[in-house]
């Protein structure tokens, strides 16, 4: 499903995608599920990865407290 919601919001922003490029870039990210309130990156923190979050966010956390 994560890699669904990639492969949709690449394909909305990239005319004309190339299907062998996009299914590159796929295959490099993995599905990672966090614990609720577990921070993942710290603010202001430089590191070698990318993430891209499916569901949830910060504020959802700060609306609910």
């Amino acid at each position: 499903m994560m890699k669904d919601a990639l492969k949709q919001y690449i394909m909305d922003r990239v005319a004309y995608p190339n299907k062998e490029e996009l299914d590159e870039v796929l295959e490099l990210f993995q599905l990672k599920i966090f614990s609720e309130r577990r921070i993942f990156k710290r603010p202001f923190a430089t590191g070698s990865h990318v993430g891209f979050v499916q569901e949830g966010s910060r504020e959802d956390d700060a609306l609910q407290r």
